[in-house]
């Protein structure tokens, strides 16, 4: 048994972009703030990504924000799940 053989294969169906970025020295008083902020953006029913992407310029079909916390930092990550040929439309909208 090799590990090649060991690794699943997916069958990938949609695609999703990606955007992460390390938020150094989180304390667990920052972490309620971050998901407030990933709520803020992402998570509710007025966020302002959502609203953006999925409503108003209609790229996406869902985005989604999440963070963690690790022992000497944090991760934030912002996942969108772009409609079909629309992955370059929805980099765009995110960094602009």
């Amino acid at each position: 048994l090799s590990l090649h053989d060991a690794l699943p294969i997916y069958d990938v169906q949609r695609e999703e972009v990606c955007f992460f970025w390390e938020i150094p020295g989180t304390s667990s008083a920052s972490v309620a703030e971050w998901n407030f902020l990933a709520k803020y953006l992402c998570n509710s029913k007025n966020a302002i990504l959502k609203n953006k992407l999925v409503d108003k310029l209609m790229v996406a079909d869902s985005v989604d924000a999440w963070f963690c916390q690790f022992k000497k930092a944090g991760l934030g990550m912002i996942i969108v799940t772009p409609k079909k040929g629309q992955s370059d439309a929805c980099q765009k909208a995110i960094i602009s």
